[in-house]
């Protein structure tokens, strides 16, 4: 009987050890400047200044062109727009940017239909794992992501993770194999014309979104400018909804109707394709430098 729990009392020091190495490994490997998604790449900037910040969903990812910017404006511009994103993705984000001493002229952010959602996306979770335990995070970010107390166990906030963090993603951060995603810029533009396109919102908007009102607090009003971007003109309950929206923030820029005369510029209700996409930019920022 002694020999068995000494036996097990060896595996499970094996088991600790691994445990403790692999989650060290994971984490060194995000520690570099060949950022493969946008946590990575703010959370390993450090004092400096862009001139234009987008923030939003793949409704931002998908739609601006900072390349196309600078050449407009003779401006720096990064497009920090997430796949899938949520205002409180972006309320961490700002704070990042703010505890990494980046400054800016302005921070674009985007927002529609995701007012009404709450907590975080999946794969904003994922992609701040190797950051949990860094002590440059500002204050309260940890209990504002929500984790369970799991996570805290060496390793296991990665293992949960793995569909979207795992073996493969940390290989490539230790090859530095830049993304698909060119983070210079941050823009990821859409090929093709979608058919039958439709797309809804939903049939009511919440009271208030508290990471939202957060974001407007951390930001001076001259530099946040809130706006929606283009959606289908067949998108059940759009103009409602956006009403109601602007009536929250009046200072709202909904550009959601832009291109109700041109399909051709859509995949999809709620995207654009790179036409699209390049027509929009040069609109919102001829808008940029009028005001």
């Amino acid at each position: 009987m002694r020999s068995f729990f000494k036996y097990i009392g060896v595996i499970s020091i094996i088991i600790v050890v691994l445990l403790l190495l692999l989650d060290v490994i994971y984490t060194a490997a995000y520690q570099n400047e060949v950022p493969r998604n946008k946590v990575q790449l703010v959370a390993n900037m450090k004092e400096s200044h862009i001139d234009y910040i987008f923030l939003g969903s793949s409704r931002t990812e998908n739609h601006i062109d900072c390349e196309l910017v600078e050449k407009l404006t003779g401006k720096s511009c990064i497009n920090l727009g997430i796949q899938g994103g949520r205002l409180n993705d972006y309320k961490i984000l700002v704070r990042l940017l703010k505890q990494n001493s980046i400054s800016f002229e302005k921070l674009f952010v985007q927002v529609d239909y995701i007012y009404n959602f709450k907590g975080h996306s999946p794969s904003f979770i994922a992609s701040f794992m190797p950051f949990l335990n860094s002590n440059n995070l500002p204050p309260n970010i940890i209990d504002d992501l929500g984790l369970p107390d799991y996570y805290s166990v060496p390793f296991l906030r990665y293992a949960v993770n793995d569909s979207k963090i795992g073996f493969r993603e940390t290989f490539m951060q230790y090859l530095r194999k830049p993304s698909r995603v060119n983070y210079e810029s941050g823009f990821s533009p859409l090929q093709g014309v979608g058919s039958h396109i439709s797309g809804h919102f939903p049939n009511s908007i919440v009271s208030t979104n508290e990471a939202l009102e957060d974001i407007v607090q951390q930001v001076e009003q001259d530099k946040l400018i809130l706006f929606t971007a283009p959606y289908c003109e067949n998108g059940e309950n759009r103009n409602t909804f956006l009403k109601a929206l602007k009536e929250r923030h009046i200072s709202l820029k909904d550009y959601s109707k832009l291109f109700d005369a041109n399909s051709e510029y859509y995949v999809n209700c709620g995207h654009l394709n790179e036409k699209g996409a390049n027509q929009f930019t040069k609109i919102l920022t001829q808008d940029i430098l009028i005001d």
